[in-house]
């Protein structure tokens, strides 16, 4: 039996000439997601991408037929590769001794251009397209998941759509955005808006105001805004339409808040800041700022009085600033609902250098003091008192925390010395330090330390990256792509990027590396038609799509 299995997973592997390439494509559809039962259509259609030149060149009538029945007849007597499936409708799936065995071939080969196209074309269950749409759309490949993505939201496939609108988003393509708002599809208004508002579109976006709801009227309001059109804001708030009159009104306020703070109209602030208006919170903010730029603390005493939790954040950090520390202690002990004083009486003991004073506080259960300790001893560069704080440290319920932070802080200090040695000790002892002995070995360009501690402590793949891509070690880059860094494959875009490789950008897609987001941006960065012909043709670089010989 396992030996038979084996065999099954050789055939697939390659053994088999013309079998092979038609499991092959069997095989690559179930990983881009095709859980129903694959037509013989999509495996004709499939399978001659799968050949190599001479094997087409070779091929007699008749190949598909033998090499289908090859890999679904009966392999020693203990099953096929390929099995018939239930449903009346015929097709096949792949046994599930070769599946597994697969599944880390999306990784390191590409799909053939005919394998897209067929599944684009014989594909019919709504969640099977959603799912292979979706990873075409990962591999930049927008005909194909435009076309798939469609027919899902077609039958009713609610994760295509948003998998579409970002799609769409990523292209900026506005009329395929504007045709999913039309059929009601929130998400790609929302989308919409966005890309006019990026667009300064003030045209388009009051043309869709009336459709698009609250979103595009923030937006709309916000646009304008920020041309300070006054004017047109002042006639959306009075309009007294529900979807965007309220965003209007609150930027109107804002706008005159800024100009009263920028004036330092206290009089005018403390009127906004008292009425029942839309945007009175601003005022309250900019007159809480006013006060403390003026230290009047009475003004500030009298908001908390009134109820305003922005001046009661602000009262205790006046006091620090002031030093007075008996007050803040009062408040502390009076039990701060804001924790603001609890915070700022630590910040006032450190500004007077006074550690013994925060230690007290600290184990009295002061977590702000646990904290700020060793960043006072690390600022005096009292590097035997973090050391003390390791073991025994400090006692109450916040040790660790006060320990953590005196190694976190003495690892900095370690690194800015370049003291490597130390380091490892503390890496050893004390579990802090990796993220700064991985920079100390890239500033040092110790490649092969960098990859013993990403092996062995999960960290420094990110500087090992940095120092492949300084050194311009494309082969480097994708090893450490291959491995699953995702610092090794946004190095390796970049790199790509930089020059202009767009076909270096779309293989590294096309392998599944690449997040698609950042891809695009790449592309985009510096060809603007790349995406529009890619959506048209987009099956190879080059925008062709290879001719598939007849079977």
């Amino acid at each position: 039996m396992e030996a038979a299995r084996a065999r099954l997973v050789g055939r697939w592997g390659g053994a088999d000439g013309y079998a092979s390439a038609v499991l092959a494509a069997a095989v690559d559809a179930t990983l881009l997601g095709v859980r129903g039962p694959l037509p013989v259509e999509y495996l004709r259609a499939a399978a001659p991408g799968y050949c190599t030149a001479p094997e087409l060149a070779d091929a007699r009538a008749g190949w598909f037929d033998a090499a289908l029945a090859g890999v679904t007849g009966p392999l020693d007597g203990h099953g096929s590769a390929l099995i018939p499936a239930a449903a009346d409708d015929g097709g096949y799936a792949v046994t599930s001794e070769v599946v597994p065995a697969a599944s880390a071939r999306l990784e390191h080969r590409l799909v053939p251009a005919g394998t897209w196209v067929a599944l684009a074309e014989t594909v019919t269950d709504p969640a099977d397209a959603a799912k292979v749409g979706h990873a075409a759309g990962l591999r930049a490949l927008y005909g194909v998941a435009d076309v798939l993505l469609r027919q899902a939201i077609g039958a009713g496939n609610k994760s295509a759509v948003w998998q579409l609108v970002l799609l769409l988003k990523e292209r900026a393509d506005l009329v395929g955005l504007r045709e999913l708002a039309s059929a009601g599809h929130d998400s790609a208004m929302h989308q919409l808006a966005e890309l006019l508002g990026r667009r300064g579109d003030v045209a388009g976006l009051r043309d869709l105001i009336e459709a698009g709801g609250s979103y595009v009227g923030a937006v709309l309001t916000s646009e304008l805004t920020g041309r300070g059109d006054e004017a047109a804001l002042r006639e959306m708030a009075d309009a007294g339409n529900p979807t965007y009159s309220r965003a209007a009104a609150w930027e109107l306020t804002r706008l005159r808040v800024q100009r009263l703070a920028e004036a330092g109209e206290e009089s005018g602030l403390r009127e906004l800041a008292g009425g029942e208006h839309i945007g009175n919170d601003l005022a309250v903010v900019e007159l809480v700022r006013l006060l403390m730029e003026r230290g009047d603390e009475t003004g500030l005493r009298e908001l908390v009085q009134a109820g305003s939790l922005d001046a009661a954040r602000a009262l205790p950090w006046l006091l620090a600033k002031r030093g007075d520390e008996s007050t803040l202690r009062e408040l502390v002990d009076a039990g701060d609902p804001t924790a603001e004083a609890a915070a700022a009486l630590p910040w006032l003991l450190a500004e007077r250098d006074d550690d013994a004073a925060l230690r007290d506080l600290a184990e009295a259960g002061s977590f702000d003091a646990a904290v700020t300790l060793p960043r006072l001893l690390a600022r005096r560069g009292d590097e035997t008192g973090m050391r003390e704080l390791l073991n025994p440290g400090i006692a109450g319920r916040h040790k660790e925390t006060a320990k953590d932070e005196a190694a976190a802080q003495l690892a900095l200090r370690l690194a800015d010395r370049g003291d490597e040695v130390a380091l490892r000790t503390l890496i050893d002892e004390h579990g802090h330090g990796t993220s700064e002995l991985a920079g100390l070995l890239a500033d040092r360009g110790d490649e092969a330390a960098l990859r013993e501690l990403a092996d062995e402590h999960g960290h420094g793949t990110s500087e090992l990256a940095r120092l492949l891509a300084e050194r311009g070690d494309e082969e480097g880059l994708r090893e450490l792509a291959d491995a699953g860094y995702v610092a090794g494959s946004h190095s390796l875009g970049d790199m790509l990027a930089q020059r202009r490789d767009e076909a270096g950008l779309r293989q590294l897609a096309l392998t599944g590396h690449h997040h698609p987001n950042r891809l695009h941006f790449l592309l985009a960065s510096f060809n603007p038609v790349a995406a529009e012909r890619f959506r048209q043709h987009g099956l190879t670089p080059d925008g062709e799509i290879a001719d598939v010989p007849p079977t």
